[in-house]
């Protein structure tokens, strides 16, 4: 393969990743990797697509491997850095951003990627101090002002920020993920304006772009396939580890439902640890085919695990979760994808201790659509039909994993957690089998870097502006409200 050749592949898989079309990026950069397995151009894609994926602990490791041919490119430690934001390392991400700078001072990518930082930190005036040369310049990039708008809205200003985003929203080169993030922002603000018409436009047209397209009938199969193979008359049937332990609890949610305070409460006990939005669970769904050696797919191929298998796993898993706390008793893993696991949870972790965090289901449905979730790894949420449809699947999942005699769960709701925290969070606790501490009530104080779309509000006292929220935009639910059926409440059909 000639070297233009290589340039062209690796050009197109470029695009290809940035058009959300994963397979066949993926397929280009290991034709690429084939014929030369150190090409920083192929080894770079390869990180942002299992960074599109959600799997960023594999996509960091793909980075350092450009950044060990090609480290004098600022570019691949912006990557990095990005990588670790997600994960919620923001010292290690601040540190990618500025050995940038030292590379290229001024680099607009790491200049913005320092601000993202900064801002995620609570330290917003000098994450503005940063983007002042350019904003002097009026030389900001999308992602600049995306930051710019994040900003605006942690002070307050809300009529700035819309005079700001409106003006942002007619810049040609404003697409991809800031062009979402500002319209969304911008919705916000609207809402706290009064303009609740304008606000749901806003977010409507966020949403659009680039959505993606979500297959229900699809998804309801992937749960007909967990039900079926967990089944209450089969389950007592599979293989399971034959060592338990009492170091993890599992947090399972949809996104947007309060898991991330419920962390945070477990997190500000002494001997319990936070550990944020861990991929290690689904990497072992992922991969259990291959460990079982089969050709069936998950979840079929539960039946075909043996002990040492699962043993091995469970193994695996404890050593991954202990590395971010080696003295705490509990440590709490809130992946969003844990309720879809809970089957394989029983099998690792006879017993576990699993929290479910329920919350209004317009409030929960609504709060999706208007936050920033990637429609890559969330694309349910671009619509309010399917977001509606794909709820329905989740509590039909979750009613199935708590008809199980095998698995010990206690549901929390996010509005009795609002209206008495003090009564919740022993009920919290004490499932936990952990004696009470008062430090559980000043859990903003637990001061940490936390990696999802609540960084800034678990930081706060707890509020109970975000209950009921659905009400001022009642009359553009339509769509929501059918699509959920008898999922709604009575009050609200």
């Amino acid at each position: 393969m000639s070297k233009a050749q290589v340039s062209q592949l690796v050009g197109r898989a470029n695009a290809l990743v940035q058009a959300g079309q994963l397979v066949q990026a993926e397929n280009l950069a290991r034709q690429v990797l084939a014929v030369q397995r150190k090409n920083p151009g192929a080894l770079t894609v390869m990180g942002l697509i299992a960074q599109a994926r959600g799997r960023y602990a594999e996509a960091a490791d793909w980075h350092r491997k450009v950044i060990a041919v090609d480290g004098k490119n600022p570019l691949c430690h912006c990557n990095l850095g990005r990588t670790y934001v997600v994960r919620g390392q923001l010292t290690r991400a601040l540190a990618s951003f500025e050995k940038a700078l030292k590379l290229r001072p001024g680099s607009p990518e790491a200049i913005a990627g320092k601000a993202d930082v900064l801002e995620r930190q609570g330290r917003s005036d000098r994450a503005e101090a940063v983007l002042e040369p350019f904003l002097k310049a009026d030389k900001t990039t999308p992602e600049m002002a995306s930051i710019r708008v994040k900003i605006l809205q942690k002070k307050g200003d809300h009529q700035g920020l819309v005079d700001y985003a409106r003006a942002q929203l007619d810049r040609p080169d404003l697409q991809g993920v800031p062009r979402r993030q500002i319209l969304l922002l911008l919705g916000r603000s609207l809402e706290r304006l009064g303009d609740y018409d304008g606000a749901f436009e806003a977010f409507g047209q966020g949403n659009a772009v680039d959505a993606q397209p979500f297959d229900c009938d699809q998804f309801a199969r992937r749960v007909d396939d967990l039900i079926r193979v967990f089944a209450p008359e089969a389950i007592s049937t599979l293989p399971h580890a034959e060592a338990g332990s009492d170091l993890p609890v599992f947090i399972a949610s949809m996104p947007r439902a309060g898991s991330t305070l419920i962390e945070q409460i477990i997190h500000s006990h002494p001997q319990a640890h936070g550990a944020g939005e861990l991929p290690h669970l689904a990497e072992l769904a992922r991969t259990l085919p291959e460990t079982t050696g089969g050709d069936e797919p998950y979840p079929d191929c539960a039946a075909a695990a043996q002990p040492a298998d699962l043993n091995r796993m469970a193994r695996k898993y404890l050593d991954s979760i202990r590395q971010h706390n080696r003295r705490a008793d509990r440590i709490a893993d809130k992946s969003i994808a844990n309720y879809f696991h809970i089957g394989l949870v029983t099998l690792l972790f006879p017993g576990a201790r699993i929290i479910h965090v329920r919350r209004h289901p317009l409030d929960l449905c609504f709060s999706c659509y208007f936050s920033n979730l990637s429609p890559l790894t969330h694309p349910y949420t671009t619509d309010l039909r399917n977001l509606g449809h794909y709820y329905r699947q989740y509590m039909r999942l979750m009613e199935h994993w708590r008809s199980l005699p095998q698995v010990n769960m206690l549901e929390i709701d996010y509005e009795a957690v609002v209206a008495d925290l003090e009564g919740m969070s022993r009920r919290i606790i004490e499932f936990m089998d952990l004696d009470w501490d008062e430090k559980c009530l000043r859990f903003h104080e637990a001061k940490r870097d936390v990696a999802t779309l609540s960084y800034d509000q678990v930081n706060k006292p707890i509020y109970k502006s975000a209950v009921a929220r659905y009400k001022r935009y009642d009359k553009h639910l339509g769509p929501l409200k059918e699509a959920l059926g008898d999922r709604l409440p009575p009050e609200d059909a």
